[in-house]
C-alpha cells in the first residue's frame, strides 16, 4: 500500500461518516416524491430538494466506499494466499468487528429502554430485549435481522430486493462485513480464478439488483469489497487508473445524473435504473478529490478525526433520536421552511459533535471502554477489561 493511497484512505473516514450522519439525519416532516413541484417550486420544495440531494443522493457513496476500503485493507499481506496472515486478520476482526458490534447493538436496545425514547412502532424493542433474555426468541431475531430497509428498491424485472437490517440500522454495515470477512478465503479464489470477469459479473448483479433477498448480506456489500479486495489482490494503483475521470465527459455526467436521482427520487423503476451508475462515478470522483497529490495536505486536517469515524458512525443515530424527540412538539411540515432548512444541518452537527465529545472524554477517564466501543481493544486488554 503506497503512502498515497494510505494518506487517501485515513482521508477520507471523517467525511464520509458525516455523510452516513446525514443518511440517517433527513430533516423533519414526512415526504414523497409527489410533494416537489418543479414547475412553481415553493420554499418547502426547496426544503425537499435540499435533504434529497445530500441525504438521498450525494450521501449514498458514503457506504460502498467504506466497502471498498475494508476488502481493500483486508487483503493487504494476503496478495498471496498464508493461512497465518488470515488467522491473525481474523483474531483482529473479532475485536475491531465483532465485540463492538455485539456492545453497541446492546447499548441500542438499553438506550430505547431505559431513555423511554422510543416511539409506537419502535417500542417493540422492550420486548424483544425481554424475550430475548428469557429465551423465548433467538438472538438470531435480536442481533442480525430485525427488518428490511429500502423496500421500495426495485430490480430490472421489478421484483423487491430489499435491505436487511439489525436493531441497531447502522451496524447492517458491520454486519455485512464480519460474514465477507468470513467468506474471504472463497472470495480469494474466485478473483483468482475470474480475475476481473468477477467483479464485472457482480458488478452486473450490483446494477441490475438481481439478487436473492437474504437476511445476512447484500449485493452492495459483496459487490463493492470484492472490487476493494480485487484492487489489492492484483496490486492495482487505483488512483492512476482513475486518471480517466479527468475528462470532461465525467464534469457534465455527475451533475446529470444528481439531478435525475433527485428528480426521480422514490419512482422506481427508473430511480433504481439511475442511482447504481451515480453511486459508480461518485465512488470513483471522490476517490480523485482526496487522491491528488496537490490535494493531500489540504485534507490532512480530517486525519485528526480518522480515529474517532467509527465511534461517531455507531453513536450518532443516539443523539439525532434525543433530537428527534426534543423536536417532536414543536417542528413539522407546518414550521417555517427556513427554520426546516436550518435544523435539517444543525441536527447532524449536534449530533457529531456530541460523539466527538464523548469520545474525548471516554479517551480521557475511561479509554479501555473507548477501546472496546470503538474496536480498537488489543488481545490483552479484552482479557484485563473481562
Amino acid at each position: 500500500m503506497t503512502q498515497n493511497v494510505s494518506y487517501t484512505i485515513k482521508a477520507l473516514r471523517f467525511p464520509l461518516v458525516v455523510l452516513v450522519v446525514f443518511i440517517h439525519s433527513f430533516g423533519a416532516g414526512e415526504y414523497t416524491p409527489y410533494h416537489i413541484s418543479f414547475s412553481c417550486i415553493s420554499s418547502y420544495d426547496f426544503y425537499n430538494i435540499i435533504r434529497i440531494t445530500i441525504s438521498h443522493v450525494i450521501a449514498l457513496v458514503a457506504v460502498p466506499l467504506f466497502f471498498i476500503i475494508s476488502g481493500y485493507l483486508f487483503y493487504v499481506k494476503l496478495e498471496n494466499w498464508d493461512w497465518n496472515i488470515w488467522k491473525k486478520k481474523i483474531k483482529s476482526r473479532f475485536y475491531t468487528l465483532l465485540i463492538p458490534y455485539v456492545v453497541w447493538s446492546f447499548l441500542r436496545i438499553i438506550f430505547n429502554r431505559f431513555v423511554n425514547l422510543y416511539s409506537s412502532e419502535e417500542s417493540l424493542s422492550v420486548t424483544i430485549l425481554s424475550n430475548t433474555l428469557s429465551h423465548k426468541i433467538p438472538l438470531y431475531g435480536t442481533f442480525w435481522h430485525y427488518t428490511y430497509a429500502d423496500t421500495d428498491i426495485t430490480s430490472w424485472f421489478g421484483f423487491i430486493s430489499p435491505l436487511s437490517v439489525p436493531y441497531h440500522v447502522p451496524l447492517w454495515f458491520i454486519r455485512d462485513l464480519i460474514v465477507l470477512v468470513f467468506l474471504s478465503p472463497v472470495l480469494y479464489k474466485i478473483i483468482k480464478l475470474l480475475g476481473i470477469w468477477c467483479i464485472i459479473i457482480l458488478g452486473g448483479i450490483y446494477i441490475s439488483f438481481l439478487w436473492p433477498q437474504m437476511q445476512f448480506i447484500n449485493i452492495k456489500s459483496v459487490f463493492f469489497f470484492s472490487l476493494g479486495a480485487f484492487v489489492s489482490i492484483k496490486k492495482i494503483d487505483f488512483l492512476k487508473c482513475l486518471g480517466f475521470i479527468k475528462k470532461k465527459e465525467y464534469v457534465f455526467a455527475i451533475p446529470i445524473l444528481t439531478i435525475l436521482m433527485v428528480y426521480y427520487d422514490g419512482f422506481q423503476p427508473i430511480h433504481s435504473i439511475i442511482m447504481p451508475w451515480f453511486i459508480l462515478l461518485g465512488v470513483a470522483g471522490i476517490f480523485m478529490l482526496f487522491s491528488e497529490n496537490k490535494q493531500l495536505q489540504k485534507w490532512r486536517l480530517f486525519h485528526a478525526f480518522s480515529d474517532m469515524s467509527f465511534f461517531i458512525f455507531a453513536s450518532h443515530v443516539f443523539i439525532l433520536i434525543i433530537l428527534s424527540r426534543i423536536e417532536e412538539g414543536y417542528i413539522d411540515m407546518n414550521t417555517n421552511p427556513f427554520i426546516l432548512i436550518s435544523l435539517y444541518f444543525i441536527n447532524p452537527i449536534i449530533s457529531i459533535s456530541t460523539s466527538i465529545l464523548i469520545f474525548v472524554i471516554l479517551k480521557k477517564y475511561m479509554p479501555i471502554t473507548l477501546k472496546v466501543l470503538n474496536g480498537r481493544i488489543e488481545r490483552k486488554q479484552a482479557k484485563k477489561f473481562a
